[in-house]
């Protein structure tokens, strides 16, 4: 094969990469779709993905009660809160000054918004971020909702998690 060929997907032969630039048809960030100049072998190509994400201005806690525990007021403040609910814990993200003393709590958390929304269809995009951040060996606690997706990662390693971010193509913007 050379240089100008290349092997797509379930072809039998090669396709000349000259040929699928020919027409081309753009996705926003998620695929490219090219077709060869004779309209024979239309060819999926998952193009890299570019994410924004926002920093969020408030520092968090990620906070465990007992099962089926009412929710508490101190735990509606602030940019982000969540809550889930199982058989066996009540866990709470959410502004980590409003937190009593008394509540197990892991604080210190920082949140990295992706810029949203997010198509249900979409695969992959939690991994785009997980995967520098794991390289960096930087742990993460992530969240979904139905928009988009949160990525928290401890105040102490916020700058190397977006160095190792911006590394990977990803564009952080600070939110005042």
């Amino acid at each position: 094969m050379s240089d100008g060929d290349r092997s797509v997907g379930d072809l039998d032969t090669p396709v000349p990469y000259w040929h699928m630039l020919a027409a081309t048809i753009h996705l926003p960030d998620q695929v490219s779709i090219f077709r060869s100049l004779d309209g024979t072998n239309p060819v999926i190509i998952e193009a890299p993905m570019t994410l924004n994400l926002k920093l969020l201005p408030d520092h968090l806690a990620v906070c465990r009660l007992p099962a089926k525990r009412a929710v508490p007021a101190w735990a509606l403040s602030g940019t982000l809160h969540a809550i889930v609910w199982t058989t066996e814990e009540t866990s709470i993200v959410c502004q980590a000054a409003d937190v009593p003393e008394d509540v197990r709590a892991e604080r210190g958390w920082r949140a990295l918004a992706i810029d949203g929304p997010l198509d249900f269809a979409l695969t992959g995009i939690l991994v785009k971020i997980a995967q520098p951040l794991s390289d960096a060996g930087i742990p993460i606690f992530a969240l979904s909702t139905f928009d988009t997706d949160y990525v928290l990662v401890k105040d102490s390693n916020l700058k190397r998690a977006i160095n190792a971010l911006a590394e990977a193509g990803h564009h952080v913007q600070s939110i005042p």
